[in-house]
């Protein structure tokens, strides 16, 4: 973890806990962040590291193509504190 936050963290801790992964990428187009909900504390960035990046603006931005499989990507979605993330279906 990059950005120190406590709830990221938490998140990724537990989500190598009990991480279950299937062969299955989501297309970036479905993955919609909200830019005014993201405080940028990076717990998304820190559990799907392949999908999700810290902009300069402090800011998430979704990797084009995401690199990591659909259960990895709904875990930092699920972990984010501000519910900035929306996945499609």
């Amino acid at each position: 973890m990059s950005r120190g936050c406590v709830w990221g963290e938490i998140c990724y801790y537990i989500y190598n806990l009990c991480k279950f992964h299937d062969n299955n990428n989501m297309d970036s187009q479905k993955i919609k962040i909200d830019p005014e909900k993201c405080i940028g504390c990076g717990s998304c960035a820190a559990i799907a590291d392949q999908t999700f990046e810290m902009g300069d603006d402090d800011k998430v931005h979704v990797i084009d193509p995401p690199g990591d499989d659909e259960a990895t990507i709904k875990s930092a979605a699920d972990c984010c504190a501000m519910q900035a993330i929306e996945l499609g279906e």
